[in-house]
């Protein structure tokens, strides 16, 4: 789990990122602070079918809905709660959905608020159009090659200034 990880190899951090491997991170110079996708404001329900990735039988969790949680898909971690996340993690029971495990109920458990971002994306960005979407930090479901593809061009370009002038043919999937 990224807490254990993160509290034995990452001692005095300021934050921690934690980012799924279908995402690409686009950070620039005048983004200053990230904490992610908020499911907030709405009931969110587990899910009961045992078809489902994301299923929770009722022993799992009992209760109807889930606390306000951050997306799974990428989220940072104010390093000074590491330690008391990883503290309450070893407490009893195991829940299968470490985005809601982590940032819902055990950040409920220790008063760890959570902070929605709009940068931070649940949402797919087809690859030729990142640049379309300024704001977006972390654009979603693209495949290795496409990941690959996207960093050698930002690597190329180090300049997100420039995506206006991004030739789209270099771009196609």
């Amino acid at each position: 789990m990224l807490i254990r990880w993160a509290r034995k190899n990452c001692f005095g951090v300021h934050f921690v990122l934690e980012v799924d491997d279908d995402m690409l991170l686009i950070l620039r110079a005048n983004e200053r602070s990230l904490w992610g996708y908020l499911y907030g404001g709405f009931l969110y329900v587990p899910m009961r079918n045992v078809k489902s990735k994301r299923y929770v039988s009722r022993q799992e969790y009992a209760l109807d809905t889930y606390p306000d949680f951050l997306s799974g898909t990428a989220y940072l971690i104010s390093g000074d709660v590491i330690s008391t996340l990883e503290e309450l993690k070893h407490g009893p029971g195991f829940f299968p959905l470490e985005d809601i495990y982590l940032t819902a109920m055990l950040a409920q458990k220790a008063k760890v608020s959570r902070l929605d971002l709009e940068s931070f994306s649940i949402k797919h960005v087809p690859y030729n159009q990142p640049c379309l979407t300024p704001r977006v930090v972390t654009p979603h479901e693209w495949t290795p090659a496409v990941l690959r593809r996207a960093w050698m061009l930002a690597v190329s370009r180090m300049d997100f200034q420039m995506c206006l002038g991004i030739n789209t043919s270099q771009m196609a999937s």
